[in-house]
């Protein structure tokens, strides 16, 4: 299962923190820039078919 969080920036480390203490956890990072780029990507490669 996969899922997305929305965080406070203030919140974040703490909760990532907690997170990767999780061994049943895969935690990864996404900012907003990262997110616009990976859309646009996956837009482009829809248009591109």
């Amino acid at each position: 299962m996969k899922v997305l969080l929305d965080i406070e920036d203030s919140k974040a480390p703490f909760v990532i923190e907690l997170l990767k203490n999780l061994t049943f956890v895969k935690a990864k990072l996404f900012n907003e820039e990262k997110e616009h780029l990976i859309a646009e990507i996956k837009r482009q490669s829809k248009t591109s078919d």
